[in-house]
């Protein structure tokens, strides 16, 4: 059943594996118009525990990401889906915007809440007329409160652009071990008593602002891996799952199990499909 007020589409692809993971690619509306398929998928997957592959290339009509947090007074002159904006494919999602002085300028991308595991990853494409974007991941701590007492989140970063109009990998990841050296800082500012248990990235975040001026920049080819969804994960019995939540840690991917085997990927499967980051000539 489609999510209120879109229509009815397509489930996604399956199309193969990456190391112990599914992989999804998705097709039809935008990744924002589909969220209820992908989650559908991501529950399917959780009755096996496996970690999912969604990817997303930006080429149907509508944009998914949204402004965010912002101290930066701007103009929003342009975003689309565009035929310019893509590195492959019919289109990628453009942004043109003028900034005067500030400091942030974010737009972000709502994903299916997941558990935070060391295999989670998320790639982006991004194409720009200044330097510095910076590709992130937002982070709900429910066992950390605020002053208001609602659940504190974090923005924990990843790689940084450096090319002028060249299409550029940007990778964020490593998020449990960022999260694990952050706990003392947040146990100093929000109390003792909070922990790691129950996290969750419920957002991907550009950074786009750098300096005053006029940006250009084309967004393309996303991929995030290591996808489980929050009710996919279950703690084992034993001491080790015990000694990890008295130390507020994040649940690791040992916690989950495969139910049913599956034979190893097709000889002509491409285990290296989620490269490293890298520049690409124009």
């Amino acid at each position: 059943m489609p999510l209120p007020g879109t229509s009815a589409v397509a489930a996604p692809r399956r199309s193969g594996r990456v190391g112990g993971a599914r992989r999804w690619r998705c097709h039809g509306p935008p990744l924002g118009r589909r969220l209820g398929v992908v989650l559908a998928a991501l529950a399917f997957l959780a009755r096996g525990a496996a970690a999912a592959v969604i990817e997303e290339g930006f080429d149907d009509p509508g944009v998914v990401w949204r402004a965010g947090e912002s101290d930066v007074t701007h103009r929003l002159v342009a975003h689309e889906r565009s035929a310019a904006a893509a590195r492959r494919g019919r289109g990628g999602e453009r942004i043109v915007l003028d900034a005067a002085s500030g400091t942030v300028l974010r737009f972000e991308l709502p994903v299916p809440p997941t558990r935070v595991i060391d295999e989670w990853r998320a790639r982006l494409w991004v194409r720009a007329n200044h330097p510095d974007l910076r590709l992130s991941a937002r982070v709900r701590l429910p066992r950390f409160r605020s002053a208001r007492g609602e659940a504190v989140t974090v923005i924990l970063p990843g790689s940084v652009s450096q090319s002028v109009e060249r299409w550029e990998q940007l990778a964020v990841g490593d998020v449990a071990t960022a999260l694990e050296r952050s706990l003392p800082a947040l146990r100093a500012e929000h109390g003792p008593a909070g922990s790691l248990d129950g996290a969750e990235i419920t957002h991907l975040v550009l950074d786009l602002y750098s300096r005053p001026g006029h940006y250009e920049v084309a967004i393309d080819d996303l991929a995030i891996e290591g996808m489980v969804p929050v009710s996919a994960v279950t703690v084992a019995a034993g001491t080790a799952a015990t000694d990890d939540a008295a130390a507020g840690g994040v649940i690791p991917t040992a916690a989950t199990e495969p139910a049913v085997d599956e034979p190893p990927p097709a000889p002509d499967a491409d285990p290296t499909a989620m490269s490293a980051p890298a520049a690409e000539a124009p």
